[in-house]
């Protein structure tokens, strides 16, 4: 998965080593962008979207319930992929 380095997924992710990838139906795809609209330190991006928000069981962070596939991941590496503090790749297990 690719991250914005100075953004709060990857801080999120950093501080936690672990992260949630939901795989979403089509019909989401209007509150999917209003997390992007809506992705600060200060927004819950899953509020702005509507999403419901559920405990992973194996990894200390949420899945969104209306997802169809929810991959719970443990942080394995995170590289600088623009080699100027932009954009990185977060590898998990």
């Amino acid at each position: 998965m690719c991250a914005f380095i100075h953004g709060a997924v990857y801080a999120n992710i950093k501080r936690d080593k672990c992260f949630c990838i939901n795989f979403l139906p089509v019909n989401c795809y209007d509150r999917l962008v209003d997390t992007i609209n809506n992705n600060n330190f200060e927004t819950d991006e899953f509020k702005a979207g509507g999403f419901t928000l559920k405990k992973c069981r194996h990894i200390n962070a949420p899945y969104i319930d209306e997802a169809f596939i929810s991959m719970e991941l443990s942080l394995v590496d995170m590289r600088d992929l623009s080699g100027a503090g932009i954009t990185a790749m977060v590898t998990g297990k």
